[in-house]
Order: structure tokens, then C-alpha cells, then sequence
């Protein structure tokens, strides 16, 4: 496991993210800077990564002059990272 998918996951899971609930990036990022101060940034770095790393979608809202980002699942991508990580060593529960 790698560096994000060990200080981010659990963030995304504490935050319902891993229950359906879209995620604003910007939350998530300053979760992750509390957690680790010297930590990958700024904030476009860091959600490039997660997303990369995670494959995570990410959608912009906006709102006026507001704009935000939402982590989202990739629904749509399941089926082929299913695909991506099939091994016939590994015995499927």
C-alpha cells in the first residue's frame, strides 16, 4: 500500500464516502494536512493523486462565484478495474 491509500482511505471512509456520500476534496484535504502538516500539497497536487491513486472520480460544483470539487465514485469504471485486477492465484471469496 502506498502513501494515499493509507492516510487518505480512512479519511474518505470517516467522512461516508465508502457509504455513497459525495466528498467535497477541499474536506478531505485538510483532514489529511491535520493528520500529516508535512503532507503531499497544494490542493490540486493532492487531488490529482487521490484521484490517480484511488480512482476516484472528481466532479466541480458551482455556485455563484463558489467553486468546489467532490470526490465521486466511478461507477462506471468498475467493471474494467475489476477486470485490471484479476489474478487466478488469488482465490475470489
Amino acid at each position: 500500500m502506498n502513501h494515499i491509500e493509507l492516510a487518505v482511505k480512512p479519511i474518505l471512509k470517516e467522512t461516508g464516502f465508502f457509504n455513497g456520500k459525495e466528498v467535497s476534496v477541499k474536506e478531505v484535504f485538510e483532514k489529511y494536512l491535520q493528520k500529516f502538516p508535512s503532507g503531499i500539497g497544494p490542493l490540486g497536487v493532492f487531488k490529482k493523486l487521490v484521484e490517480y491513486e484511488l480512482n476516484l472520480g472528481v466532479k466541480e460544483i458551482r455556485n455563484g462565484n463558489k467553486t468546489d470539487f467532490m470526490f465521486v465514485c466511478n461507477k462506471a469504471d468498475e467493471g474494467y478495474d475489476n477486470l485490471l485486477n484479476y489474478d487466478p492465484r488469488i482465490k475470489e471469496i
